[in-house]
């Protein structure tokens, strides 16, 4: 959709990111070149922001831009990468967001509240315009600053694309984020920036609203469609379903355990990776195995409690807690059983699939035992430990069980050895991403009172760059701790170290950083755009929120 508004002079005090081109032409040019750059590459989303950047830095070497337009030309190519797939959601899967500075202050008429501006349609600005015409067409709205209450409206699944207006700098700063979620939107930036006397083209809000792609395939919506059949499968219906009616007493409490609390991440992997490549709307043919994923990875939780002396989980007691440690590991034994006894059940299959589904699900397991031994073998004699080291436990007790439901919904669509080595790297990012958010949950959110803690201490990347650190104050503190014999006082010593030496959790953060961005990086090898928006979406939920553990 090209702008076409008359010339409106910019000014932008604040703005340190570029400007939005003065005149009207120049504006359609630019947007006219991203839009069939796009088309030429073939570029289809999601794209991470590191990415999206780069292609408009290309635009512009090429094309001899102006380096202060550079921002507002990678919104267009955001922009043009999006539109296809924005346009094949329907209206009241929209939401139009608009900012209040769009208002003019002298003549507003209309009410705040704690969510944003009430418009009173009294026309001295282009809201009113903008958003009637946006509620008639059957969009959301919603006249705000920031995106907390977006993403609130998006991950509640109460909308799936944005139309954004906004200030150029702050579309640029809310890249990265939406690029994260893999959520699609197209952003319209105000030609005046400053917050004050701001302007923005109505004619091109107004196409881009309309814009609709009869009959296409609405991705966004297959993906949650897809997330509400995962969820079904563990309902006590679907499980009865698919497993039978469960009679003796272990059955009833590995059926239970299995139903009970998380976010079902796995199968939805293994699902979503099935539904991607095999172009299926259902993932009903990959049922047995994501729900052997799920076995098998409850069966890990069960033991990994007793080993690790857990008393809840999910908010609720832990299965040890609640039945006892005997039957609880026989529960997580059975469990195990069961999974296995699913991928056999799996007799549609030819058999050298059904094989090799057995030998990555052998793999996971090994591996999955090897990295908590290593951890159990630090607990039993606590000792000083490299980043390398806390990595490799990462990726083989976390990233394994990713792989493992990945590579089942490759293996059962047919998918080729290519498509399985790439999920395999972002696996491994992934999987390690995963686990030191977990944590930096743990050992940061009791700082404010580290005394009272009783997180223990385990072998983390915390640890290890404590171990690492050239800092002679905490070299000191973890020789005198290794050096305690009652495992409380190390504890406790330890979340000292924590609380002392902040630069270890910054630190933390920024690897955390890298590799979650090593998992972006690791897709933009994936020719597969319905299975980059899958494996994007899920893993921004994942990581949405690191006050919030994900399981």
């Amino acid at each position: 959709m090209t702008p076409t508004a008359t010339k409106t002079s910019y000014h932008g005090p604040g703005n340190n990111v570029g400007r939005v081109p003065e005149l009207p032409a120049e504006r359609a040019r630019l947007q006219e070149l991203a839009v069939r750059y796009v088309a030429d590459k073939g570029l289809q989303p999601p794209l991470g922001a590191d990415e999206i950047r780069a292609h408009a830095r290309r635009i512009a070497i090429s094309e001899k831009i102006a380096v202060d337009h550079l921002a507002f030309l990678t919104v267009l190519v955001g922009n043009a990468i999006w539109e296809q797939v924005v346009a094949a959601i329907p209206f009241d899967r929209r939401l139009l967001l608009l900012p209040q500075c769009l208002s003019r202050p002298n003549a507003c008429r209309a009410e705040r509240d704690d969510v944003g501006l009430i418009c009173a349609a009294c026309g001295s600005c282009s809201i009113s315009t903008l958003q009637a015409e946006a509620e008639k067409l059957g969009y959301a709205t919603l006249v705000a600053e920031g995106t907390t209450v977006v993403r609130k409206l998006i991950l509640g699944g109460k909308i799936d694309a944005i139309v954004g207006v906004g200030c150029l700098s702050s579309l640029e700063r809310v890249l990265p984020d939406m690029c994260a979620h893999a959520i699609p939107g197209i952003g319209l930036p105000l030609l005046r920036d400053g917050c004050h006397q701001t302007d923005i083209e109505e004619s091109w809000v107004l196409d881009v609203l309309k814009m609709r792609a009869t009959g296409a395939s609405d991705p966004i919506r297959k993906f949650e469609n897809l997330r509400h059949e995962v969820e079904t499968w563990f309902d006590p219906a679907g499980l009865d379903a698919l497993l039978g009616q469960a009679g003796s007493h272990v059955e009833q409490v590995g059926r239970a355990w299995l139903a009970r609390g998380g976010k079902r991440w796995r199968p939805l992997l293994t699902a979503g990776v099935y539904a991607a490549l095999s172009g299926r709307e259902s993932a009903c043919d990959v049922r047995a195995a994501a729900v052997a994923v799920e076995c098998f990875h409850k069966a890990s939780l069960a033991h990994d409690d007793i080993e690790d002396n857990d008393d809840t989980r999910y908010g609720l007691p832990t299965l040890h807690c609640e039945h006892g440690v005997p039957i609880a590991i026989n529960a997580g034994d059975f469990l195990i059983g069961e999974g296995y006894r699913l991928l056999t059940s799996m007799t549609a299959l030819d058999a050298v699939v059904r094989n090799r589904l057995f030998e990555a699900a052998v793999h996971g397991h090994l591996v999955l035992c090897q990295g908590q031994g290593e951890e159990l073998a630090f607990l039993a004699h606590p000792h000083t430990l490299t980043l390398a080291d806390a990595l490799r436990i990462y990726e083989r007790k976390t990233a394994a069980a990713f792989e493992v439901a990945l590579s089942f919904g490759v293996i059962v669509a047919g998918a080729n050895g290519g498509v399985r080595t790439t999920l395999a790297r972002f696996s491994r990012a992934v999987g390690i991403a995963y686990q030191i958010r977990d944590d930096l949950e743990d050992y940061t959110a009791p700082q404010q009172n580290a005394a009272t803690t009783n997180v223990p201490l385990r072998p983390n990347v915390l640890f290890a760059l404590a171990c690492e650190s050239d800092d002679p104050a905490v070299q000191r503190a973890i020789t005198a701790l290794l050096a305690m014999p009652e495992s409380a006082a190390r504890d406790l010593a330890w979340h000292k170290i924590v609380f002392d030496a902040p630069q270890l959790t910054a630190r933390a953060r920024q690897l955390f950083e890298h590799h979650r961005h090593e998992a972006e990086r690791a897709l933009a090898g994936l020719q597969h755009s319905d299975l980059r928006l899958l494996l994007r979406r899920v893993t921004g939920r994942v990581f949405q929120n690191e006050a919030t553990p994900a399981s």
